[in-house]
């Protein structure tokens, strides 16, 4: 591997992936530490761990660089698929520890609102945009969205852009000087703006992955929601897994959407000595896949996706779960066990009295049993942790969590 050196992020990544791929149950990889750059392609997704069970990446201290993430290709769907940074797939008792995550391309921009003005707002981007490691913005780049701060760092305004009005629009890149269109926040405000549509793909992507530890990781900057889990995974531990900018840095935003965000996880989520400073959208947001009964025959149901309307596929659940129904004002039904589940279709043992048609249904085995000690969220435009339990068996656990500016729901 070639630390320090940019031009080598395609051949680092192509080792590092060579690497893992030879890994054998019980092999650790180690890192030696400084900053190494990777690029994800279209195809790659990044770092690859797949199929793989009992193995340890130790980062040793290694800063991880994306180079491939530029917010100027948001036109581009593909380009979007280029911010992954690790890809983690059909694998069992993966560990990852002691390394930091960044981004060499601008993932969001801070600065200061320095007056509101004929329909734009203009403002003076912080030093280190102008002087920093990172490349200084040229011309005009996409943005979706912008959010001020008062002098407490306490959120005051949020704008999201339409396509018209979605450029942050370079004046003197020289000086730092932008404008946004339309008038956002009050001058003196600072304030930061996410140069992303926010679908870009996460830095960290999970899929049918069993016992997941992710130890003394930093994240510094995403473009994106930067731990992104699909449904179909169990057990997770975050320890000491932060998300904030780097000491001293005056950038206001860490990751421009969820920090965690899982799409239902069986077993149990622990969330350990973790921070979350700076970050555009919840700190972690755990929930399972609606689903809406679209054909009905005795205990044989048809079923949907809630939110894509497409047939629930193979990980939405498994023989023998437990699921709760819900009639069309969401008013519990009470369970049912499933006797048989393949792709869209769903034998229950028995169904409760009301099941009918349009009644949607939630999983209850993707209520993990979750634990959140000593976690701090700071600076955050939306919630702390947003969870979905089990409306009859709160499964949840608090301890020592320190409330700042986001609110913590429980579901």
């Amino acid at each position: 591997l070639r630390y320090n050196d940019i031009t080598a992020a395609d051949a680092n990544t192509n080792e590092i992936n060579r690497a893992i791929k030879n890994m054998k149950s019980g092999d650790t990889l180690v890192f030696d530490g400084g900053i190494l750059y990777i690029s994800a392609s279209d195809i790659s997704g990044g770092i690859n761990i797949k199929d793989k069970k009992n193995i340890t990446i130790d980062g040793n201290g290694t800063v991880l660089v994306n180079t491939s993430f530029d917010a100027k290709e948001s036109t581009s769907s593909l380009a979007y698929q280029r911010s992954n940074i690790f890809s983690i797939a059909e694998s069992e008792n993966v560990e990852i520890k002691n390394l930091t995550i960044d981004f060499y391309n601008q993932a969001s921009v801070s600065g200061e609102i320095t007056e509101l003005k004929d329909g734009y707002t203009y403002i003076t981007l912080f030093d280190e945009y102008l002087s920093g490691d990172k490349p200084s913005l040229l011309g005009d780049t996409p943005a979706f969205a912008s959010n001020s701060f008062n002098e407490d760092g306490v959120p005051a305004s949020e704008v999201y852009f339409d396509e018209a009005n979605k450029s942050l629009i370079c004046v003197n890149a020289d000086t730092g000087e932008f404008r946004l269109r339309g008038e956002h926040g009050k001058a003196g405000e600072s304030i930061a703006v996410r140069l992303t549509k926010g679908s870009a793909s996460p830095a960290i992507f999970v899929y049918d992955t069993h016992t997941l530890k992710l130890e003394n990781v930093n994240v510094r900057s995403c473009p994106s929601a930067t731990f992104y889990a699909l449904s179909g995974n169990s057990d997770f531990t975050f320890d000491n897994f932060v998300i904030e900018p780097y000491e001293n840095s005056e950038a206001l935003l860490a990751s421009n959407v969820d920090c965690i965000h899982i799409k239902g996880l069986r077993g149990k989520l622990e969330l350990k000595n973790c921070r979350f400073i700076g970050i555009g959208d919840d700190a972690l947001n755990v929930h399972s896949r609606a689903a809406m009964i679209k054909e009905i025959d005795g205990n044989n149901v048809i079923a949907e996706d809630g939110w894509t309307k497409s047939k629930l596929d193979r990980l939405w659940a498994k023989d023998g779960d437990t699921v709760e129904l819900f009639d069309k004002n969401f008013r519990s039904l009470g369970t049912a066990q499933i006797k048989k589940f393949a792709t869209g279709k769903i034998v229950f043992e028995s169904l409760p009295e009301g099941a009918e048609n349009a009644c949607v249904m939630q999983n209850l085995a993707y209520c993990p049993e979750t634990v959140i000690e000593n976690c701090t969220v700071e600076r955050g435009r939306a919630r702390g942790f947003l969870l979905q339990t089990k409306p009859s068996q709160p499964n949840v656990l608090y301890s020592t969590y320190q409330q700042k500016v986001s609110q913590v729901h429980i579901l």
